[in-house]
């Protein structure tokens, strides 16, 4: 079974799950995620604890840690940065080469938009750390704000913009 790392609001959890949400298609969140040898990590800072089977639901499902395809079409990276709950990802978004977001019919095709090169900080407690991943699916419809030099409003409906230039966000992580 696949291993996650799953960011909700209050933990990340570890573990195996039969499947990855946003791997293999299916345009809606699941309702529900089986995490199995479940490891409970609290934003709070509390010690970290075993669970054994968890089910997630949907609406946690900020963040998800797996691995990246076998296969992906090749892209552009543009950076950005991402507020979803209580954290702040710094990463690369994937654009097919010669994207226009004023010009393109491009759309997400499920609730998840792949980033690469992610580093994600806890914002609600100084001196977290810093956790770096090659490979997140972020759930696009939690997305709080985004600053991009990128026009995607549409990857993450409901989220706020803040138009900044690629050397900003290069230069800030």
């Amino acid at each position: 079974m696949p291993q996650v790392e799953i960011f909700t609001p209050t933990a990340v959890i570890a573990g195996s799950t039969p499947r990855v949400p946003g791997v293999g298609g299916g345009s809606e969140l699941p309702r529900a995620l089986l995490v199995q040898d479940a490891r409970w990590y609290p934003t709070d800072g509390a010690k970290g604890e075993r669970r054994g089977t968890m089910t997630v639901t949907g609406e946690d499902l900020l963040l998800v840690v797996a691995a990246p395809p076998d296969m992906s079409a090749h892209g552009t990276r543009h950076p950005l940065s991402i507020d979803v709950g209580p954290y702040r990802i710094r990463a690369t978004v994937s654009t097919p080469a010669g994207f226009h977001p004023g010009r393109t019919i491009l759309r997400p095709t499920g609730p998840f938009v792949a980033l690469h090169d992610a580093q994600i900080v806890l914002t609600t407690r100084e001196g977290a750390g810093v956790a770096r991943r090659s490979y997140v699916l972020v759930n696009r419809y939690a997305v709080e704000h985004v600053a991009s030099p990128l026009s995607i409003g549409v990857f993450f409906p409901g989220a706020s913009f803040e138009d900044v230039r690629e050397e900003a966000l290069l230069s800030a992580g």
